[in-house]
């Protein structure tokens, strides 16, 4: 297969996984007042949120591209990535 082959499949996981995360975020925002919350309360959603996040993406790419690495700021970064074709930041 040619990279301008693979092409269409990159767009349809990114945004495949887009939406997934997307709708995982807006759940757990769901019912949160902003306006209402505390400084703490803010930060611990948001740090929840982004551990979630990090957990959906890494799963799904493990399952959708299993020859893929992966470097996220939640994840723990290894040297498999540095060997690898594609990386997903």
């Amino acid at each position: 297969m040619t990279a301008g082959a693979a092409l269409p499949f990159k767009i349809s996981v990114l945004v495949f996984l887009r939406d997934e995360a997307g709708r995982l975020l807006l759940s757990m925002r769901e019912g949160f007042d902003a306006d209402a919350a505390d400084k703490a309360e803010a930060k611990d959603l948001r740090d929840r949120a982004d551990r979630a996040a990090h957990e959906l993406l890494a799963a799904r790419l493990a399952e959708l591209r299993p020859d893929d690495g992966l470097l996220s700021e939640e994840g723990v970064d290894g040297t498999r990535r540095l060997s690898q074709d594609r990386v997903w930041i």
